[in-house]
């Protein structure tokens, strides 16, 4: 296995733990089971925390000792060769296949990337506002930040990708305490335990 490969495998494995325990935290915020929602939290932040390292140790192997394809021993082929009037160039058909992959990791923007600019917009209106109002602050906010992946489309949910991501750092936020989980549907605001966390 190539050393790349190695870090996405980590980063997917590590990426995958991290959407199965936001998951399980939504799971026991809806029961009110508020004991277990702050387990989740913690182990998110846990989760990022080792996310970011690896991110860290990715980019520091890459720039150090980037990878390079092994040297390989020219492979001789020793199939009998057919006789001459058997014709072999005929291709065998393939049916192409619709393949759908997760994005890898560090191509798009990292949820946690967006989680300060959500607190410091909820707080520059007044600790509370419309998702809509919001989101157009925030892209304009993380204009520089967001790429082209970010603005793509989602197929399977008609919302451009980083408006998904956003929606996952709201989770974030809400277990860990930092947005209300009493706010009106359509509405976000921030609570004294999120303007702590930006002090």
């Amino acid at each position: 296995m190539e050393t790349q490969e190695a870090f996405a495998s980590l980063l997917k494995t590590a990426n995958a733990e991290l959407e199965k325990v936001q998951q399980d935290g939504s799971v026991y915020f809806a029961r009110g089971d508020i004991a277990h929602v702050r387990e989740a939290a913690d182990r998110v932040e846990k989760i990022k925390r080792l996310i970011s390292s690896l991110e860290q140790i990715q980019a520091e192997w890459t720039s150090l000792l980037p990878d390079t394809p092994p040297l390989r021993e020219p492979q001789v082929d020793h199939s009998p060769v057919p006789p001459s009037n058997i014709k072999t160039d005929v291709q065998p058909k393939s049916t192409p296949r619709t393949q759908y992959t997760r994005t890898p990791t560090g191509i798009r923007t990292n949820q946690t990337q967006f989680e300060i600019p959500i607190l410091q917009i909820l707080v520059e209106m007044g600790g509370k506002g419309r998702v809509q109002n919001i989101l157009d602050r925030l892209e304009k906010k993380m204009d520089a930040v967001l790429n082209d992946t970010d603005r793509q489309l989602l197929q399977s949910r008609g919302e451009v990708r980083w408006r998904n991501t956003v929606s996952w750092a709201r989770v974030t936020l809400l277990h860990s305490g930092y947005l209300s989980s009493t706010s009106p549907q359509g509405m976000w605001g921030i609570t004294p335990e999120g303007r702590r966390y930006l002090e």
